[in-house]
């Protein structure tokens, strides 16, 4: 049995596959069947909005929409985690997106180039040392 302490609550339990016991995980999906059901009944809610009403953190209505667990409407939207920018899906922009996937690339032709000159930096003739 793998033991470890639930990162919501700090309680040791019993781990499976996620690192929350079992009553945090009740109470995120009570809160998130909240919140799930006021963006359905509420015509085009802030985050704001969402928070007081349903009493559930900011944090965690941000994590919902950042997973893609729910569908938003336009109105509801959060910051990109890179710059800052309002959007309705994921945790990047457009922008971030595209500028992240330059330097990926870049990196990565870059490490590329790297590995090829390395294992041609360890070929070299053999030499007599008999002599």
């Amino acid at each position: 049995m793998n033991l470890a302490n639930c990162v919501e609550c700090g309680q040791l339990f019993a781990k499976t596959t996620h690192p929350i016991c079992l009553d945090c995980m009740q109470t995120i999906e009570d809160d998130f069947e909240k919140v799930s059901v006021y963006i359905r009944e509420n015509n085009a809610p802030s985050v704001d909005n969402v928070v007081r009403d349903t009493h559930v953190s900011e944090s965690r209505v941000l994590s919902f929409l950042r997973s893609g667990r729910l569908m938003t409407s336009e109105t509801l939207s959060y910051p990109c985690n890179s710059c800052g920018e309002m959007i309705q899906t994921g945790t990047l922009c457009a922008k971030c997106r595209v500028r992240n996937q330059i330097i990926f690339d870049k990196v990565s032709q870059g490490l590329k180039q790297n590995g090829k000159a390395s294992s041609e930096s360890y070929h070299s003739k053999s030499r007599n040392t008999n002599q």
